[in-house]
């Protein structure tokens, strides 16, 4: 045992998380090809190992090696696509919220409605497998989020473990699962 606190664990995890989500957040404002490839010059064996990451985070954040047409798993996906489908009706980006009937910023419920819609995106059987639609709803409403509430300079609101570990983990998944939107 070394001695570290559950306390140093997670301000340490908070970091991590909100580390990963500022190089995901820069990578998107990186030029790309049309392909959707950083226009920089990026080794292949970098490009992998980055690509076999993002596979791993996807199956771990959305799962994977399930049968989308049994049962639970297709009543499960079944819901998790109909609520996605009315996060985007719902949504309305303005400048003071993304969704007029939560609070803004809501640190918990915002970034958590777009975690779901990014699931229904990518996994099978919700209704919405691939609907480019919805990802680029997704996008953004990350884009929304990120210039609003987490700009430079903004100042830290709510819960610190929401602010520092809880919306940034919800995320960065979400902008994982939909891909280059």
């Amino acid at each position: 045992m070394t001695g570290c606190s559950r306390r140093f664990v997670l301000r340490l995890g908070g970091a991590a998380a909100t580390g990963v989500l500022a190089g995901a957040l820069a990578a998107a404002d990186t030029p790309r090809t049309a392909a959707g490839r950083p226009s920089g010059d990026v080794p292949p064996e970098v490009e992998a190992a980055f690509a076999a990451l993002r596979r791993r985070w996807r199956e771990v954040s959305a799962g994977s090696g399930f049968d989308a047409e049994a049962e639970p798993y297709r009543t499960r996906l079944a819901e998790r696509g109909a609520a996605a489908a009315r996060y985007r009706r719902a949504m309305a980006p303005a400048g003071g919220s993304l969704w007029p009937d939560l609070p803004f910023p809501s640190l918990r419920a915002t970034p958590a409605r777009l975690q779901t819609m990014a699931r229904a995106y990518a996994l099978p059987g919700t209704g919405l497998t691939g609907d480019v639609d919805l990802a680029g709803a997704v996008a953004a409403g990350i884009d929304h989020y990120r210039w609003r509430v987490y700009a430079a300079g903004a100042v830290p609101a709510g819960n610190w473990w929401n602010w520092q570990i809880g919306a940034p983990r919800k995320l960065l998944d979400a902008a994982l699962l939909i891909g280059p939107h």
